[in-house]
């Protein structure tokens, strides 16, 4: 998975974590899950996004791994302990989202590999919307 449960404890006590989730993983794993989910929203128009979430260990892009850990939290917290203050978790969590969106825009350039569209050699031009090729009719 592209983030690990002990990803968190770089923003977040293993402690803290415990008593948030009162020790259900499932907590953790659905933060985690909805966190790779949105990261993906973004950046799936541009971005290889298989290839990218697919990574682990030291393969994976540093700074994505720390928003996602940053939504991660904010999502495990706002949903363990509704209605309280998050002031910090939530200002985290919109620089995450700022990025992903700068990113997707092209105003931030990343590593990140681009999506590729393969050339079809058979079809001809359908112009900038897709139009169809122009009928000549003959009476």
């Amino acid at each position: 998975m592209f983030l690990e449960k002990s990803d968190l404890y770089k923003a977040i006590k293993a402690e803290e974590l415990a008593q948030i989730t009162r020790n259900d993983d499932t907590i953790v794993l659905y933060g985690m899950d909805a966190a790779i989910a949105e990261m993906k929203g973004y950046l799936v128009k541009h971005f290889q996004t298989d290839t990218i979430f697919a990574q682990t260990g030291t393969n994976r892009h540093g700074l994505l791994v720390n928003f996602g850990i940053d939504i991660s939290i904010y999502i495990i917290v706002s949903s363990a302990l509704p209605g309280q203050d998050l002031e910090d978790r939530r200002l985290r969590y919109k620089r995450a989202v700022d990025w992903l969106t700068q990113v997707r825009d092209g105003e931030i350039l990343t590593d990140l590999p681009l999506v590729t569209f393969p050339a079809d050699s058979n079809k001809t031009s359908r112009g900038a919307y897709g139009a169809p090729d122009k009928r000549i009719n003959y009476f």
